[in-house]
């Protein structure tokens, strides 16, 4: 009786470590990362982004997304004191489980969210993968960790964001074209207005 009861066991033990091994063979892949960050950049150009603008926006989710994957990474190394003002990025508390992938996706569209005008449009895709997350059968609990790691990562990176004086920017005057042979002038085609580095191209044109 007792060597079936130890033999039941072994078995569960071993079936929870397959069941533990398909869902991350199922969730850690790069794919998700990739159609994240599509996203960001599908609704920068529903609202029509100016480039300095898109790679302002690029630059901090993609800083988002890799300082969240390499917590899994000996490798890599984390941007911090790298980068301009970066500080030391929270750490995920390692008792407990994670899905870094998971955890990355939803720091990208958490920031991404602040840096566009249609936020709707991230909900509602972040609505869908995450439930894609969540039909693979990921544990409620790595599923918890995941999300709230993502979003602490994601309020830090945002903090980072608010102190780039990009705001102060936006109060800077338009360009005036002047008619000296030394200054810039729009040639065709389009004739258009310069680029402005504070807002969209909607807002400019």
């Amino acid at each position: 009786m007792k060597r079936l009861f130890w033999f039941g066991i072994l078995i569960i033990s071993t079936l929870n470590s397959i069941w533990a091994q398909n869902w991350k063979s199922k969730t850690e892949h790069a794919d998700f990362v990739h159609r994240a960050i599509k996203q960001v950049t599908d609704v920068m150009v529903y609202d029509i982004y100016s480039p300095p603008v898109t790679s302002r926006t690029y630059a901090y989710v993609s800083v988002a997304a890799y300082e969240t994957l390499i917590q899994d990474q000996k490798d890599y190394v984390s941007m911090a004191g790298q980068l301009n003002g970066l500080g030391t990025v929270p750490t995920p508390d390692r008792k407990k489980e994670y899905s870094f992938t998971l955890a990355a996706v939803h720091a990208i569209l958490t920031s991404g969210k602040s840096f566009v005008i249609s936020e709707e449009r991230i909900d509602d895709f972040e609505d869908v993968i995450l439930q894609e997350f969540k039909d693979i059968g990921i544990p409620d609990d790595v599923y918890n960790n995941s999300l709230a790691y993502g979003q602490q990562v994601a309020e830090h990176i945002l903090k980072w964001a608010s102190e780039d004086k990009y705001k102060e920017t936006r109060s800077l005057p338009q360009y005036s074209v002047k008619n000296d042979s030394a200054s810039w002038k729009p040639t065709p085609p389009p004739i258009l207005k310069p680029l402005n580095l504070t807002g969209t191209n909607s807002e400019l044109f």
